[in-house]
């Protein structure tokens, strides 16, 4: 017998709260919580633990992603780890975005990360300088930036 498809709506949701993508979130593979927020809306990880907690999160198409939280001593914070990376890589996000926090109103309370890019993002990746020259004056782009200098 065939399986039967539910094509239910998404559970309802609530947003937790965002957080706008760092450097050190991108460098140092892992996204850095607000204490507060982490207090509030995630189950705390045992901080003589190194291994915290595993949360399990779907993000807008659907595909489950499995990060680790912890308590990054040297940081004195929380932090996700694990599956962030590649997140980063698969979502394409960059310094400046935000990445979005859900939970369900359903009573499992399922967790869902979504992200938004920066509405001003450059054609220009931010790896990239491009060169433009007059006669008298260099201009070039450095992390979206035109920068010009005088050439004389």
């Amino acid at each position: 017998m065939a399986k039967e498809i539910s094509l239910s709506s998404p559970p309802e949701r609530v947003k937790l709260f965002d957080k706008v993508v760092s450097l050190s979130d991108i460098k140092q593979h892992r996204l850095a919580i607000p204490k507060l927020q982490a207090k509030m809306h995630f189950p705390l990880p045992d901080a003589s633990s190194s291994r915290g907690t595993l949360l399990r999160m779907h993000d807008s198409e659907g595909k489950l992603w499995r990060f680790r939280f912890i308590f990054w001593k040297s940081y004195q914070g929380y932090v996700l780890t694990s599956e962030w990376n590649q997140f980063v890589r698969e979502k394409g996000l960059s310094v400046g975005d935000t990445v979005s926090f859900y939970r369900s109103t359903a009573p499992e309370m399922q967790l869902y990360v979504e992200y938004t890019l920066q509405a001003n993002r450059d054609a220009t990746s931010s790896s990239e300088v491009v060169f433009e020259q007059t006669p008298d004056v260099q201009e070039f782009k450095l992390f979206g930036v035109t920068i010009s200098s005088n050439v004389n």
